[in-house]
């Protein structure tokens, strides 16, 4: 539950000194290895608590890819591409969303996938690399429909192309449609994007 506290914390736009009690809390108790610490980690993340976070991401990777957990693998080298687009280290984020990407024999929720893509897109955007970007977005055409969370960041990351490519109606349209789910799904605070 603390996990849980954490992430509808940093949600609601709660400070970050709560956020980070309750993940960090909850790591404790919960360690690395389950669907409450990815909540926990993430929570960290869009806290901005990067120096708190990095550690349990990096174990967390440790550990999935130790026990071929493909959906745990996956999810933390989000989160921890995430953190790294934060602190501006494209070519980190643009690594972990390849590699999470290109683990076809590891099973890992499609969600995963669409969640890589939009922060590989991310990455590749502030590169500069728009042509490796559309390219990404290919690969998940259609995938970016659902109203849930990470195909909410696959659908900014193609709208903040979109707008790199001189295209702003299309781009207005992800936006649009990202901020009607978010608004149904009660998130207020600024930390998705």
């Amino acid at each position: 539950l603390l996990s849980v506290a954490a992430f509808l914390a940093v949600l609601t736009n709660d400070s970050a000194a709560d956020v980070a009690a309750l993940a960090l809390r909850s790591l404790s108790i919960d360690g690395f290895a389950s669907e409450a610490s990815a909540r926990s980690m993430l929570a960290l993340v869009w806290a901005e608590c990067f120096d708190e976070a990095r550690p349990y991401l990096d174990s967390a990777i440790e550990e999935a890819r130790a026990a071929g957990d493909g959906g745990r693998l996956s999810v933390a080298l989000a989160t921890r591409a995430w953190l790294e687009l934060r602190l501006g280290e494209l070519e980190a984020a643009e690594l972990d969303t390849r590699t999470a990407l290109s683990m076809a024999a590891l099973p890992a929720p499609p969600l995963y996938r669409a969640l890589n893509t939009g922060l590989l897109v991310k990455a590749l955007v502030d590169l500069g690399r728009l042509d490796e970007a559309e390219a990404a977005l290919e690969l998940v055409d259609g995938e970016a429909r659902s109203g849930s969370m990470p195909e909410g960041v696959l659908r900014l990351a193609r709208g903040r192309l979109r707008m790199e490519q001189g295209r702003p109606a299309e781009a207005l349209e992800d936006y649009l449609a990202v901020g009607r789910d978010l608004r149904e799904a009660s998130v207020v605070g600024p930390a998705f994007s």
